[in-house]
């Protein structure tokens, strides 16, 4: 949260800005429970509920990237 807040130099975001574009992702005001450091693939199944997809899927539906 603090490299989006304060690392982003001219697009730094607010943290009331922060707050609703994570509200809007999630459905929920529940991200107040996210921990102080996120992996962006933990972020993603956890939080935004994504599921891993392996990339032998890929290649057997004929996708090579």
């Amino acid at each position: 949260m603090n490299l989006l807040q304060y690392d982003g130099g001219e697009e730094a975001i607010s943290k009331d800005d922060l707050e609703k574009y994570l509200q809007l992702l999630v459905g929920s005001k529940e991200f107040g429970k996210l921990p102080h450091e996120i992996q962006a693939d933990d972020f993603a199944e956890n939080v935004l509920g994504f599921e891993e997809v392996e990339e032998v899927e890929d290649e057997e539906n004929g996708y090579d990237g």
